[in-house]
């Protein structure tokens, strides 16, 4: 039996008071509002929502909603000020009933720091149109930048968006990251913000959403993957195989990576004598009397162990730059670029571990983080699967304090990277040979080409001051050992959607970055 409460404008605000959702609880937001009972008020800020026309409060046993009639019925906050940070994000479950068209009176608006007429800096939208869902800005040296995804969505269908308008603007759509611009100059926008409207409060000849909103995340800050992906799952996203057909099914997984492997063609990966084994998820050999992998045990079997016995002392081969190289209880591969020798991964070193929420800027003292990973436990952080994919981010003080590197190895230098990048046409053009090919974003167009070797990944880092993670899958930022002011010389290499030059920057000495070490020059 569905209830059905009518908020008149002009009526008061009314409170709700509830908890932030636990899949939501890492990221911290600032303000969240989950539109349960009476819904207007966010759940863990004072910072309340006003409706403006008739707006229905609808609840159910599936969902709590408000819904909009497409009248002129909107919410909007009082506060032309609010949300009051430079870098806003959010992240809004909507079901819209109706599409809009054109680029004026007949787009469908869902959330808006904008009014049509007296263009100001820093004004913001996201609306519907034409089967396009928009992100779109504004500044003084552009009056107009966008972002766009094209959806086929039937009308009544439930969505989520999330997006940032800060330093940057990103859109997300259904947990799925859809593109990222750099803003040139970013500030605060003095318009109202409004939910399901964009100016017709001052011409009725605009039109408002007609649909319905279930919940709505705010951060002042930035937005990450893990973040959007959660919002839109419900629950905290774990990536894996959710085929139980395949051999390498996870009943764990609520977000298919698309690393399902059918048993036939994981065997097929397998080498002669070798097969593959569900439990450990590798190739093992499949008779372990089978020396020569032939598939039977015979005399050249024996002959083999025969031709071995009493060899116990054989000394092993000179290690040399392509094997692995054992350090602090890891075996780092290793790879020969021109005449450097370069680990092939970032550092790992992880003594202690802290949340993104404290670093040198609150005690001044080295830090390392795993990306996504908010407690404070090294043996937990070390099972966190992007401490596996891509090692741990340092401040520049852990680079100075702790031994990141064997002995007759050293953290790799601006002028390292200079000769680094000499040997792949230079900072404008080595990019893609030092990418991975894997892992980044904008699907395959993305990637590297990794000839190289030095298979660069985008671990992102630990920023400053928002005090969170930031960029997985679109920039691999490195420390080199060059002081420079407050902070130090970095390179970055970055998807290939923003081009092929790797940068050089300065960054200051909080912030979270990889670490890679290559040898000492004899």
């Amino acid at each position: 039996m569905k209830q059905l409460l009518i908020f008149l404008f002009a009526a008061p605000c009314l409170t709700a008071v509830g908890q932030v959702p636990d899949y939501l609880n890492s990221s911290n937001p600032a303000m969240y509002f989950d539109f349960d009972g009476n819904a207007m008020e966010s759940v863990n800020a004072d910072e309340p929502l006003l409706p403006w026309g008739d707006i229905e409060y609808v609840e159910s046993e599936e969902r709590h909603v408000l819904e909009l009639n497409g009248s002129g019925a909107h919410l909007y906050h009082p506060d032309a000020n609010f949300p009051s940070f430079e870098t806003v994000s959010m992240c809004i479950e909507v079901r819209l009933d109706e599409f809009g068209s054109g680029f004026s009176e007949n787009l469908v608006p869902i959330l808006s720091k904008w009014e049509s007429t007296g263009t100001q800096n820093n004004e913001w939208t996201v609306f519907e149109t034409d089967g396009q869902i928009w992100l779109w800005w504004t500044n003084s040296s552009n009056p107009g930048r966008a972002i766009s995804f094209t959806h086929n969505w039937t009308a009544g269908e439930w969505h989520t968006i999330c997006f940032e308008v800060g330093a940057r603007a990103a859109l997300w759509i259904d947990g799925n990251f859809v593109e990222e611009k750099i803003r040139d100059e970013f500030g605060s926008s003095s318009r109202l913000f409004r939910m399901g409207d964009w100016n017709n409060f001052q011409d009725p000849n605009y039109r408002t959403l007609n649909g319905a909103f279930d919940r709505l995340a705010i951060w002042f800050g930035l937005l990450t993957d893990n973040t959007s992906e959660a919002f839109y799952l419900g629950e905290v996203a774990v990536p894996g195989c959710m085929n139980p057909e395949a051999c390498n099914y996870d009943s764990d997984a609520n977000q298919d990576d698309g690393s399902c492997l059918a048993c036939d063609v994981a065997t097929a990966l397998c080498g002669e004598g070798t097969a593959w084994d569900p439990e450990s998820q590798t190739c093992i050999v499949a008779n372990p009397s089978d020396s020569n992998f032939d598939g039977c045990v015979q005399l050249n079997d024996l002959l083999d162990l025969l031709s071995a016995y009493g060899d116990c002392d054989a000394e092993e081969s000179p290690w040399q730059c392509g094997d692995p190289l054992g350090y602090q209880g890891y075996a780092y591969e290793t790879v020969q670029i021109g005449e450097q020798c370069w680990f092939a991964e970032n550092a790992r070193y992880l003594p202690h571990v802290s949340p993104p929420s404290f670093g040198s800027e609150n005690d001044e003292e080295a830090h390392a983080y795993v990306y996504d990973y908010y407690g404070s436990s090294p043996s937990e952080a070390k099972m966190h699967p992007n401490y596996i994919e891509y090692g741990a981010l340092y401040n520049f003080q852990a680079v100075v304090d702790w031994q990141l590197c064997p002995v007759g190895w050293h953290v790799s230098n601006s002028s390292d990277w200079y000769t680094l990048v000499d040997n792949f046409g230079g900072l404008s053009e080595a990019g893609p040979a030092l990418m991975s090919s894997s892992g980044w974003v904008f699907d395959n167009e993305g990637n590297g080409t990794n000839v190289s070797g030095f298979n660069g990944k985008p671990a992102g880092d630990r920023n400053v001051p928002y005090e969170t993670f930031y960029s997985m899958g679109r920039y691999g930022f490195f420390w080199t050992s060059n002081p420079e002011g407050t902070g130090a010389n970095i390179f970055i290499l970055r998807s290939l959607g923003e081009g092929n030059a790797v940068a050089q920057m300065v960054y200051p000495a909080d912030f979270g970055i990889s670490v890679r070490c290559i040898k000492d020059t004899e």
